[in-house]
């Protein structure tokens, strides 16, 4: 155990005082113009994703989202995903990441259970999302307090891709398929 723990980290190193979000911009400022990810024949640069990191922080700022606020990202890995986690933090949220394909009832019960009020998602790939949704009793996107945002709809709402600045502590729930339960969660009341 003592290899592995010791041996197989590799070696010692301090950890940065910047939060992942933090860390991101200063890359952007380093190499805007470099390619940040390619996504099928989506190509973006370090300075785009973060533009349409920022966009879609300022959503989830309008809509509410601070002060470790939970958000459901209900996206496959793809550009968006990178862009909705970066805003996520960056609007001072807690990511709460959701498959696309998790069963309605799976989806809705970890919505409930994080407290969470907001959830990203793209249009035409929400079909659990959107059931589960409806079973909470909701219609046009929010159900129980949940507010969907589509992605593709925020890029268009017109918010600066300017850094926001904002002071925050990211957080991230990690969900248990064994035990249908975030992480860390056991015991408290979420």
């Amino acid at each position: 155990m003592a290899f592995q723990v010791e041996g197989l980290a590799g070696r010692r190193r301090e950890l940065p005082g910047l939060r992942v979000h933090e860390l991101f911009e200063e890359r952007v400022r380093a190499h805007p113009d470099a390619v940040a990810v390619v996504d099928g024949g989506r190509v973006w640069t370090y300075g785009e994703l973060n533009g349409r990191a920022n966009r879609l922080a300022r959503a989830l700022r309008v809509r509410g989202v601070e002060g470790e606020g939970v958000v459901g990202v209900v996206l496959g890995r793809n550009a968006h995903w990178l862009a909705s986690v970066l805003a996520v933090f960056k609007a001072g949220g807690v990511y709460l990441p959701i498959e696309p394909g998790f069963p309605a009832g799976r989806i809705a019960a970890v919505l409930s259970r994080a407290g969470c009020r907001v959830v990203l998602s793209e249009a035409g790939s929400t079909g659990s999302l959107d059931q589960a949704l409806a079973a909470a009793g909701g219609a046009g996107g929010g159900a129980g307090g949940v507010v969907r945002v589509l992605v593709e709809e925020a890029y268009a709402e017109g918010h600066g891709s300017g850094d926001l600045g904002v002071p925050v502590g990211a957080g991230s729930w990690r969900t248990s398929t064994s035990r249908r339960v975030p992480r860390g969660a056991e015991g408290c009341d979420v």
